[in-house]
């Protein structure tokens, strides 16, 4: 994504959520992708947040997802 490989990048991290769910790299790819997306494009980004607090409630993200879910989606 650094070299301007955006769309690769965020279809990279959204294989690492589906082939690991439940692990700790799986929300930390929706995270990423999400926050990655933010700069462009609201909508993908906030499918990927609203699974993210939908499928990992335990994650330690969960608060910062919450917050920046409502931010977006008050815009």
């Amino acid at each position: 994504m650094q070299s301007g490989h955006r769309d690769e990048g965020v279809l990279g991290l959204d294989k690492i959520a589906i082939r690991w769910p439940g692990t700790f790299w799986a929300e930390r790819a929706l995270w990423r992708a999400a926050l990655v997306l933010l700069l462009d494009d609201a909508e993908p980004a906030i499918v990927r947040l609203k699974r993210l607090v939908s499928d990992y409630p335990e994650s330690g993200l969960r608060a910062q997802t919450l917050y920046v879910l409502g931010r977006v989606l008050i815009n």
